[in-house]
């Protein structure tokens, strides 16, 4: 009997692990940018318009990757676009 409460304990802990790692979706309409967030971790996938003057656009992209709440890779960059007019 102890041994099957054991086993059962270890099942219950393994289960609420994995159910900490499973990430929710989140579409920002900013531009594109997708945030990954669970429990343990956050990622995010930058693409947002930061703006700028005249015929010139300018985009925040890359990627920023938290684990338990600390920032442990932040790729992100700024990207301009120059149009003519």
């Amino acid at each position: 009997m102890k041994k099957r409460k054991k086993s059962i304990l270890w099942l219950i802990a393994a289960l609420s692990f994995l159910l900490c790692l499973v990430p929710v979706r989140q579409i920002y309409k900013d531009g594109g940018t997708v945030e990954y967030r669970a429990l343990l971790y956050q990622v995010t996938k930058w693409h947002t318009m930061v703006g700028g003057p005249g015929n010139v656009e300018t985009f925040r992209e890359g990627l920023e990757i938290h684990v338990l709440g600390f920032c442990i890779y932040d790729g992100r960059h700024l990207v301009e676009a120059r149009y003519c007019d």
